[in-house]
């Protein structure tokens, strides 16, 4: 199932960012059709 994979990457990325903190300039992007993106 797409969505599960998707909400699997997402929850992945926000615990390593957690765990590492939040790098400045980096923007976070899919390349899929999905709307929804972080950026900072």
């Amino acid at each position: 199932d797409k969505r599960m994979k998707a909400s699997l990457a997402v929850r992945a990325l926000e615990n390593a960012l957690m765990q590492r903190g939040y790098p400045t300039g980096v923007i976070v992007h899919s390349d899929s059709k999905n709307r929804g993106a972080w950026s900072s």
